[in-house]
């Protein structure tokens, strides 16, 4: 149970990767991202994921 007042959640941030992965770039993988998050995104609406910089959209 969540403390009073208090807001919950978890913030993962990868950076500073040795690798140049621009796999996540293409708007192709973005769109299959979307498409795999869409439900929990819209059941979350408190909930936000980005990819390279780019928000991912349920609405998508």
């Amino acid at each position: 149970m969540p403390a009073h007042g208090r807001a919950t959640g978890v913030i993962v941030e990868i950076d500073d990767l040795r690798r140049d992965f621009n796999t996540f770039e293409s708007e192709d993988i973005i769109q299959d991202l979307n498409e795999i998050f869409a439900r929990y995104l819209m059941n979350y609406r408190s909930v936000s994921i980005s990819i390279a910089g780019q928000r991912l959209d349920p609405e998508k």
